[in-house]
């Protein structure tokens, strides 16, 4: 009998979350912006710190699996990859918990605004609503994955070739100019 009840809660417990999944698995951003501004800002910054996340641990992960920067080495970069696109499906999976986290966010982000409006001339909303995206969602966002950036190298003693950089540019772009003309 316990088995039985146990099966019976299992499919329970799964049906549950197919329920919940159809119902919020569908939130989308024209959802979050039809919840105002303020919940829109919030959405932005949760997106940001999980995905820019995502891209700290994936090159963490590949430096400290390879000793080697993803920028300079094909296979960290092989491995960051995989890490990164493993990161991302579970990113995608979670979308229905960071947009009810937005939600729940989205009063104290509203608080911001109006302290941001303080600083802005004439007193005006949507431009107090700029300057917080600029301050939190770009700058907060640039701060937040140079700084991680920064951590990585000193854990790991392993510098992140941002020099390389300009290279895989210019492959990438030789690559899609290549493939236009082909």
């Amino acid at each position: 009998a316990g088995s039985a009840a146990e099966a019976e809660e299992a499919v329970g417990v799964g049906g549950k979350l197919k329920a919940w999944w159809a119902k919020n698995g569908k939130i989308d951003r024209k959802t979050i912006a039809s919840l105002g501004g303020a919940a829109l800002l919030s959405y932005g910054f949760v997106s940001n710190v999980f995905y820019v996340s995502s891209l700290l641990l994936a090159t963490y992960t590949a430096v400290a699996a390879t000793g080697a920067s993803p920028l300079a080495s094909t296979v960290s970069m092989q491995k960051f990859v995989a890490s990164y696109f493993g990161l991302w499906v579970i990113q995608n999976f979670l979308r229905p918990a960071r947009m009810a986290l937005s939600v729940a966010i989205s009063p104290w982000t509203d608080k911001l605004v109006e302290v941001f409006r303080r600083f802005v001339p004439g007193n005006k909303k949507p431009l107090a609503f700029a300057l917080t995206v600029i301050c939190v969602n770009i700058l907060g966002t640039f701060a937040y994955m140079f700084g991680g950036f920064y951590l990585i190298v000193a854990l790991t003693g392993v510098p992140l070739e941002v020099s390389s950089l300009k290279e895989l540019f210019m492959a990438a772009k030789a690559a899609i100019q290549s493939g236009a003309t082909a």
